[in-house]
């Protein structure tokens, strides 16, 4: 009976051991993790980055879960070439983008954080790269002036180049470029034009409404023996139900020659 006892007691001591060191270890893991996380925080980060000279356009992500910058040049340069790289928190080192970008503008994070866009370009007609957040390059196009996420972050919109040029703007400004409205769908990588520019009308992306509903410019240009002028209209367009709503409409703009 001593024995059985003595047994019974010696198998507790050692679960209880066990178990304590068990404990002791999972603190400890858990003890390096949070130290990690913390050591490279976002102000760690930023901080690290700003000592650099060759450090531009450092940009948060929406969720404040990723930092965003270009490496390369300095603030003074503007012809070198840059890299995107996007520095995770918590993480003890950046992910390099091996394209090579030039004339970045601005770096811009989607909504949900899962993609970022670097604006380049010397004119109001850009040309975009699109980046997943661990800096993989997805795809690039040119557009005009800006480009607009939608409210989740799945899609964009933005005014694309029309594979034709106007006859019309030849005559009275200095780029004859015709404008279709564009949408880009995150997942499928694929564009769709929404309505097609003609040789004496524009569709401009304006901004989103929600996450089926866009606001976009109709720009009609009108030619008179006397003098030229461009009409605008607002429109609301419902990507769902193909629901085309005219919101507002300016005419008889005149334009600067």
């Amino acid at each position: 009976m001593k024995r059985i006892v003595l047994l019974c007691f010696f198998m507790t001591l050692v679960l209880g051991l066990s178990g304590c060191f068990g404990a002791n270890n999972e603190a400890a893991n858990n003890g390096t993790a949070n130290n990690a996380t913390e050591q490279f925080s976002v102000e760690y980060i930023i901080q690290q980055l700003r000592a650099q000279d060759d450090v531009t356009f450092i940009t948060l992500s929406t969720d404040k879960k990723y930092i965003a910058y270009l490496k390369g040049q300095t603030e003074e340069e503007f012809d070198k070439p840059v890299f995107l790289h996007i520095w995770p928190v918590g993480e003890s080192s950046p992910i390099q983008s091996e394209r090579e970008l030039f004339h970045v503008a601005e770096l811009v994070w989607s909504p949900n954080s899962k993609y970022i866009f670097a604006d380049s370009g010397t004119y109001v007609i850009r040309l975009g790269h699109l980046f997943t957040a661990d800096a993989a390059f997805v795809d690039s196009f040119d557009y005009y002036e800006t480009l607009f996420f939608s409210p989740e972050g799945n899609q964009l919109i933005y005014t694309g180049l029309n594979e034709n040029q106007s006859e019309i703007k030849n005559t009275i400004t200095i780029d004859p470029n015709i404008f279709d409205l564009v949408l880009y769908d995150l997942h499928t990588k694929k564009s769709t034009v929404l309505f097609s520019g003609t040789d004496g009308t524009d569709y401009l992306a304006n901004k989103w409404i929600d996450e089926q509903t866009i606001e976009y410019i109709k720009k009609d240009w009108v030619l008179s023996d006397e003098s030229y002028s461009t009409n605008e209209a607002v429109y609301q367009y419902n990507l769902e139900t193909g629901e085309n709503r005219l919101i507002a409409g300016r005419t008889g703009k005149p334009v600067d020659n």
